[in-house]
C-alpha cells in the first residue's frame, strides 16, 4: 500500500479538468465516479464506492496566511499516531498554476483506513477499506488540484480583525516654538501667565 500511495503523490502529471461545481466560497471538480451526498457552504460530503470523504475549506490557514505571511500547515491531532502507516508532505501545482503546500497521512484501523489531507486552502477527512486507500488518495489529490477557493470572500466573511485606517493630521499644540535653552516647565508656566493676563 505504501508504494501505491507513493505512486499517487509522486505523479506530477496535472490533468486539466473542467470545474463542475460552483459555490460562494469554492469551485471544484467532482469526478464522475464520486457522488456528492451533502453540501454546506464550507463543507462537502462525498462517497466513493463504500468510502466516505469530507472536504472542508481550510479557513484557519487562509486567515493565517493573510495576517501572518509565514504559516505552517498544522496537524489537528484527531487520529491515533501509533496507527499511522503512511505520510507524505510536499507541494502540488493546481489548475491555476499555483504551488499549494500539503501533507497527507493514512492510518490503519484493522481493515479500514482513515485518511487525512491538509493543504493551504482545503482539508479532507476520509475512510475506506484498506485496499481502496490509494484510490481514495488519488481522488483527494485530483479534487484538491482542481479547487479554486475564493480566499477574498473567506477573508471578508470570517476575519474578525478590525482594520483601522489611520489618517495623519497636523495639530499645533503650541503657538510658538520651544526655546532652545531652559526647562520645559518654565515655558509652560510663562505661557499660562500670558493667557491669564
Amino acid at each position: 500500500m505504501e508504494s501505491q500511495l507513493d505512486s499517487v503523490f509522486n505523479n506530477e502529471e496535472n490533468i486539466k479538468v473542467r470545474v463542475n461545481n460552483y459555490t460562494n466560497y469554492i469551485e471544484y471538480y467532482l469526478p464522475s465516479d464520486v457522488n456528492e451526498e451533502n453540501s454546506e457552504p464550507l463543507s462537502y460530503v462525498f462517497s466513493i464506492d463504500d468510502g466516505k470523504l469530507v472536504m472542508n475549506i481550510n479557513i484557519s490557514n487562509i486567515l493565517n496566511k493573510d495576517y501572518y505571511k509565514q504559516t505552517v500547515l498544522t496537524d489537528e491531532g484527531f487520529f491515533d499516531e501509533s496507527k499511522l502507516f503512511y505520510s507524505k508532505a510536499g507541494e502540488y501545482l493546481n489548475n491555476n498554476k499555483q504551488n499549494i503546500r500539503y501533507f497527507f497521512k493514512a492510518y490503519d484501523y484493522d481493515d479500514e483506513c482513515l485518511l487525512y489531507f491538509v493543504s493551504d486552502n482545503v482539508n479532507f477527512y476520509g475512510y475506506c477499506d484498506y485496499d481502496k486507500a490509494s484510490l481514495m488518495a488519488s481522488k483527494i489529490l485530483q479534487i484538491a488540484k482542481a479547487c479554486n477557493v475564493h480566499e477574498d470572500r473567506v477573508l471578508n466573511d470570517f476575519s474578525t480583525t478590525d482594520v483601522i485606517d489611520y489618517q495623519r493630521s497636523t495639530i499645533d499644540l503650541f503657538e510658538k516654538t520651544l526655546p532652545k535653552d531652559g526647562p520645559v516647565d518654565e515655558f509652560i508656566i510663562e505661557t499660562n501667565k500670558q493667557v491669564s493676563e
